[in-house]
């Protein structure tokens, strides 16, 4: 049976994910999405698994499609050297 409701807003967690080939944006788009959503470089961390990568962007100036510089900001990096699976939750 369909039932109506009124909608309501409620606190859902963001699930996003984020594919393409080596040296596609993948690192990037993540950062600055994670600007868009914090409005904080103190509130983003990356988890590092390919060797200090994840640290490129820090201090590093973008040309956004419009034309402009973007800096992006000093975030926060974990750095695994050896890892599984299980060592992201």
């Amino acid at each position: 049976m369909v039932t109506l409701h009124k909608a309501q807003r409620t606190r859902a967690k963001l699930r996003v994910g984020l594919s393409g080939p080596s040296g596609s944006g993948k690192t990037l788009s993540a950062l600055l999405l994670a600007r868009g959503l914090t409005d904080n470089w103190d509130k983003i961390c990356i988890i590092d698994t390919e060797n200090g990568s994840g640290e490129l962007y820090a201090n590093h100036s973008v040309k956004m499609e419009d034309g402009s510089l973007y800096t992006i900001g000093e975030y926060n990096v974990i750095t695994l050297k050896e890892f599984k699976p299980s060592d992201y939750m």
